[in-house]
């Protein structure tokens, strides 16, 4: 099926519509790079072991696809029955078994790991296979995704993947990211840029002058991210073998400030500038603090919020205050004026946090932070991390949370659930601390609108397309991707399967009317 979902003006980018996904786009190509799902810096298309893909697949007249050469296509034929037996033995199914089917109460899950299951996969990366799964509440299709589940642990090491049955999934760590770009940052040359941008990438002269809100309403990414948690809760109540786990959410207000403040620190942010952006990333995680308390609250769900530098930067009231900072890692915040020409204060401050977060943090934190301080000189001949960066605790941040919470756990593991371009996470965990702590199981999803309008725009930066993506996203366009990717699951052998796919390109085609009016 082609997509009828196309306008090239500038207000909307062309949207093409593809099994379980939009993508957004400026414009259609028959090259499969540009054409295929091209997000984050990875190239994606469909995959079958069989040139006869399920049913869904089937409905869609182009979709993209890689050629394998005779050396490349055993070893992605290899990576798609690992990822196959992965779902086998996590559900205690006969490695014979296609047909997987894991119930608990009113739950299930199920698959079909079969030659003829349509997969996504990258181009790049062999082992980034995303099966589709449908979720059923009493026999009735309810949601779906595309997932990837896999050990993460030391090269060599004999870790299994342990049945649910034996051995459930006792605390999930999970968060989000805020903001998007709906606040800009004014350089004093007028020129607006992300909040996320680094010292390293600004002009030694270009200095943040004034932060702007743009929007104050969800943007779309936070909003597909609330839909993705919300159509989760079948999984996850499955995966804790009927108990929910608890949650271990990572919301980056603390990283998000102490990214400001290396700006602020190294020269290319003013006073002013800083408190207004601190000011946008508290209230903003205010919202999401509240959204997060009333959805575990309904579901019933036990809620760890604390991020490993938050007892650093933030105040026990969650509010920030920059001399309690500089009390806390014993620099005086006088050096904010003087700034001796000897002295790299954004340096000289990432060490004093070094310090107390190695010496004062709370437990299980402190260990964590102590061990990796130990380790400095050794992981930063591989460039994973450096205690002269305010950057890198920012980036450790997520890493350690997953450690801290295996390390609260007895009879039950963890489970790190993050969307794809938040693989790296597990990837980290993998190389800084699997060695010590142990492997642990991610499970990784495919975010149900992408966009593959340039490299540096992707859905997290969406600007000018935020309102029309807005009204999509109203219209429940998340929740038709989640079924369409649990219809392709099943691989139901009937008509019915098409009405999922129906409705989500009618969907598409009545919003573009609507646009074009």
């Amino acid at each position: 099926m082609e997509s009828e979902y196309t306008e090239n003006s500038s207000q909307l980018p062309v949207i093409n519509n593809l099994p379980g996904l939009i993508v957004l786009q400026h414009e259609q190509s028959d090259n499969d790079d540009e054409q295929g799902i091209n997000s984050w810096n990875r190239c994606m298309a469909y995959y079958s072991l069989n040139s006869s893909p399920t049913k869904v697949y089937n409905f869609y007249q182009h979709l993209p696809t890689f050629s394998f050469t005779a050396k490349t296509a055993p070893v992605r034929r290899k990576k798609y029955r690992h990822h196959a037996d992965t779902f086998r033995q996590l559900f205690a199914i006969n490695r014979d078994d296609d047909m997987i089917k894991y119930t608990i109460g009113q739950y299930s899950l199920q698959t079909c790991v079969d030659d003829n299951q349509c997969c996504l996969i990258t181009k790049a990366r062999r082992d980034d296979i995303y099966h589709p799964i449908a979720l059923l509440q009493d026999n009735e299709l309810v949601s779906g995704l595309q997932i990837n589940i896999g050990l993460y642990m030391t090269e060599g090491t004999n870790a299994k993947v342990i049945p649910i049955p034996e051995q459930p999934i006792g605390s999930i760590v999970t968060g989000m990211c805020m903001h998007g770009s709906n606040v800009k940052l004014v350089d004093n040359f007028g020129q607006e840029h992300l909040m996320t941008i680094t010292p390293g990438a600004l002009a030694k002269d270009q200095i943040i002058v004034e932060a702007i809100e743009k929007h104050q309403h969800l943007y779309p990414y936070e909003r597909m991210t609330y839909k993705t948690f919300e159509n989760m809760i079948p999984l996850f109540y499955i995966l804790g073998n009927g108990m929910m786990p608890t949650i271990y959410f990572h919301l980056p207000t603390a990283e998000y400030i102490i990214h400001a403040l290396d700006l602020l620190l190294s020269g290319h942010m003013t006073m002013n500038a800083f408190n207004q952006n601190v000011n946008y990333i508290i209230k903003r995680a205010t919202t999401h603090y509240q959204w997060l308390i009333q959805f575990c609250s309904q579901n019933i769900i036990p809620l760890v919020t604390e991020t490993p530098i938050q007892r650093l930067v933030l105040e026990d009231d969650g509010s920030f205050c920059l001399q309690s900072f500089f009390n806390r890692i014993q620099v005086s915040i006088d050096l904010l004026n003087m700034n001796p020409a000897n002295l790299n204060l954004s340096t000289y401050v990432a060490q004093q946090c070094w310090i107390w977060l190695s010496q004062s943090q709370t437990e299980p934190f402190r260990s964590i932070w102590k061990f990796l301080k130990g380790k400095d000189a050794n992981f930063a001949k591989e460039n994973l991390f450096d205690t002269n960066s305010l950057q890198s605790l920012r980036y450790l941040s997520y890493t350690i949370q997953v450690t801290a919470a295996k390390q609260t756990l007895d009879s039950k593991r963890i489970l790190m659930v993050a969307p794809f371009r938040e693989r790296q996470i597990s990837i980290s965990y993998k190389k800084l601390f699997a060695d010590k702590y142990g492997a642990i199981l991610g499970l990784h999803w495919m975010m149900p609108i992408l966009s593959n309008i340039s490299k540096d725009i992707e859905l997290y930066y969406q600007g000018d397309d935020s309102d029309p993506l807005d009204q999509l996203i109203d219209k429940d366009i998340v929740s038709q991707c989640f079924l369409e990717t649990g219809a392709a699951a099943i691989n139901i052998d009937s008509q019915d399967i098409y009405s999922y796919s129906k409705a989500k390109a009618q969907t598409l085609s009545e919003h573009y009317e609507a646009v074009k009016q």
